[in-house]
């Protein structure tokens, strides 16, 4: 430094602030200019190209948060801008701090790490700004120009506020025309920087990563520019000293700040891309979930009227049977054929019948309200599932859809006029499925076409029908009720149980017999769902008496249903545990028809069920086509010889014979033989000389009431009645 007496001198660097604030401070600025002339300042190139890379990553950074910002949700855009302007703001401030680095000048520089940081908050304010106006869906020339303006404006305040840190006196001189120079770039480069990063984000899935990385590199060349122009805007009079600061090593606070920025940049980068990607993926999702959805609509709907097709009324009509059986809720269906559709179509052409079809398809879809489902399930039928009307509601509702399709339909200038004849089918029992659904409701349509058109048929008005629909109320509302008919001791004749059979006690018609709602159970699938009734009836009555200490029986017969069933094993161990029941006193009965059609996989059954401990007895024995070897297959305990053979004890033919003949093989098989139907004094010494073990019939009891039967088994342990 020159010694302002012209002399070579050299000073510490103490010695030369004291120096400047004693000697050089309160000289006027007018002797100081006299005195100093501009210092020269050169450049470090390689802080040069650093600044301008961190210029450049901000730019790219920027580009994808301003995406980001564009398609986020107003919470996740106000975080988006936060985050992302502390990213750019700290980038655009690094390449600034980075680029005044880069000036070497003859003297030792300081920063204020106050007005440093200032210059920091302004760059962070001009980055929100930035984001805020690039992820907008709309850029007007106004909104353009004034972000535009008011960037320029915060980006030259960053830099000069930088500039203001650097503690030298005298202080820095500005070319204005440079400084005006420096905001004009900084203005048309917030302007490029605002359109671009726009006309990118709107065109974020059309625009190659390329065009990014060049408008990045683009930015990052017009940040640089305004910096440096205002960087040459800047003269620091020769023999400038700083006033304040220590010193430091550039290099290391250079590539400090650079990898703290680039690595600020790349995580709010790396975020970007996660998120952008995120997204990516669930637009894909919900576009393939909309295809997805789109294809469904089209396998499942009729492409002219809309409505729903076969397929979808199937899968309907199955899921409203499972309703309705769970609820006890009445389901009806109703199909719907067009009476002379295929003479209009004959006659006017197609176009004309797609017409037709729309306007049926319309106003089946008003008439039956919003509650039935209304389909097309071919050329001209359509199907409408109602649920929870009555037979009254259903009949007008058909009329109500008759009138509406008789009006007539303007197509093509010239009005049409179609009938329809409308088969209706009820669910009559809960194993009622789709195929018999609408089996039923076709031919009933049919019927109502042969009976002249133009009308409507209810399908299955047969007394067995109501019946059906009767017995599910029926068992709901507790109105079966079992009898028990004693059974006795072919030598004592004590009672020594009871055989469980099923009665109705309907509210209108009384008792109602067994042979005749038993094979309308059994037709209709009901049987199932009643003999399992009977079994949990029979064994909760079963754990009475043995509490009593009665040590009766009581056998209960099974269904073909039940026997069918793999899980009815565990479903008696269940009950005999839950009523604490000795399993001896249970006897389950199969009839001998149907044990031997699938003999394999009732003696499977079977063996389960005997090894729970109860008694297994073929009844109606005689009647079916057992032999010899099947029988032995099957843990049976019990033989119950069928009534026909015991009422044809009459002295005559070989009724005794057959009898004598059933015994001596059940005997030899260790199996005791129960004789069913005994009525008659004769029928009893008959059987008795035969060897048979126990009776069951009117002779000894008929089927009575449980609590009947109970009583007599209280009053007493003597024989039911004496032989005389």
């Amino acid at each position: 430094m020159r010694c302002p007496v012209g002399r070579a001198c050299s000073f510490g660097r103490d010695t030369e602030r004291r120096l400047l604030r004693d000697l050089l401070v309160p000289l006027p600025l007018a002797a100081l200019s006299t005195i100093f002339q501009a210092m020269h300042a050169s450049y470090d190139l390689h802080f040069v190209f650093l600044s301008y890379a961190v210029a450049t990553l901000a730019s790219f950074t920027a580009l994808h948060l301003a995406s980001r910002v564009a398609v986020a949700s107003p919470l996740s855009r106000r975080i988006w801008i936060a985050g992302g302007a502390v990213a750019m703001g700290f980038g655009i401030w690094s390449m600034h701090f980075i680029g005044m680095l880069a000036m070497s000048l003859p003297i030792s520089l300081s920063y204020d790490a106050s007005v440093t940081g200032a210059s920091g908050l302004v760059a962070i304010f001009a980055s929100a700004l930035a984001l805020a106006i690039m992820g907008s869906n709309k850029l007007t020339v106004n909104r353009l120009a004034a972000g535009a303006v008011v960037m320029g404006a915060a980006i030259c305040g960053m830099h000069y506020t930088g500039m203001a840190a650097i503690p030298v006196a005298p202080g820095i001189r500005y070319d204005w025309r440079l400084v005006a120079l420096s905001a004009v770039v900084a203005v048309v480069a917030s302007a490029v920087a605002l359109w671009l990063v726009f006309f990118l984000t709107q065109r974020r899935n059309k625009t190659h990563a390329g065009w990014n990385l060049l408008a990045a590199a683009v930015l990052g060349s017009a940040i640089c520019g305004m910096h440096y122009t205002g960087m040459a805007a800047a003269h620091f009079s020769d023999g400038s000293l700083c006033t304040t600061g220590a010193s430091f090593n550039k290099y290391m606070l250079a590539y400090g700040v650079s990898l703290a920025a680039a690595l600020l940049l790349a995580a709010a980068l790396s975020l970007s891309m996660f998120d952008a990607h995120l997204t990516r993926q669930r637009e894909l999702t919900l576009q393939l979930l909309k295809e997805n959805q789109a294809l469904s609509h089209k396998a499942q709907h009729d492409f002219l009227t809309g409505l729903p097709n076969r397929s979808q009324l199937e899968e309907r009509l199955d899921s409203e049977l499972q309703q309705a059986k769970a609820a006890h809720r009445d389901l009806a269906v109703l199909f719907i054929d067009l009476d002379g559709f295929k003479a209009v179509n004959d006659a006017a052409g197609h176009a004309t019948g797609d017409v037709v079809l729309k306007a049926v398809a319309a106003r089946l879809t008003a008439r039956a309200g919003q509650a039935a489902f209304v389909s097309r399930v071919s050329g001209d039928e359509f199907v409408v599932l109602v649920a929870g009307r009555s037979v009254g509601q259903l009949e007008m509702l058909c009329v109500e859809l008759l009138e509406a399709l008789r009006l007539p339909i303007e197509a093509a200038g010239t009005a049409y006029t179609v009938s329809a004849s409308v088969g209706v089918a009820l669910r009559l029992s809960p194993y009622d499925d789709v195929r018999t659904m609408l089996s039923r409701a076709d031919q009933a349509m049919y019927a109502a076409k042969k009976n002249g058109k133009n009308g409507f048929r209810f399908a299955d008005n047969s007394h067995a029908a109501v019946l059906a629909q009767e017995m599910e109320r029926a068992l709901r509302n507790g109105e079966f009720e079992l009898y028990f008919q004693p059974t006795v001791d072919a030598q004592s004749l004590e009672i020594t149980g009871a055989e469980a059979l099923i009665r109705w006690n309907h509210p209108t018609r009384g008792l109602v017999p067994p042979g005749e709602f038993i094979p309308v159970a059994e037709e209709l699938g009901f049987i199932g769902e009643l003999g399992t009734w009977v079994l949990q009836d029979a064994i909760a009555k079963l754990a009475h008496w043995q509490q009593e200490g009665f040590a009766s029986t009581i056998a209960v017969n099974l269904s073909p249903v039940q026997l069918l069933d793999d899980t009815l094993p565990q479903r008696v161990a269940a009950l005999l545990t839950k009523h604490r029941v000795a399993p001896a006193g249970l006897i389950l009965e199969v009839t001998e028809t149907f044990a031997m059609t699938d003999i394999d996989r009732c003696q499977r059954v079977l063996l389960q069920l005997r090894a729970l401990g109860l008694t297994i007895a073929v009844d109606d024995f005689g009647t079916g086509y057992s032999s010899l070897s099947h029988l032995y297959r099957l843990p049976v305990g019990e033989l119950k010889i069928d009534k026909s053979f015991v009422q044809a004890l009459t002295g005559e033919g070989n009724a005794e014979q057959i009898c004598g003949a059933m015994v001596a093989l059940a005997h030899s098989l260790n199996l005791t033989v129960v004789a069913e139907g005994v009525e008659t004094k004769a029928q009893q010494v008959a059987l008795s000389r035969l060897g048979c073990d126990t009776f069951q019939g009117y002779r000894f009891g008929k089927p009575m009431k449980w609590a009947e039967l109970t009583a007599r088994l209280s009053r007493t342990r003597s024989p039911l009645l004496q032989v005389a």
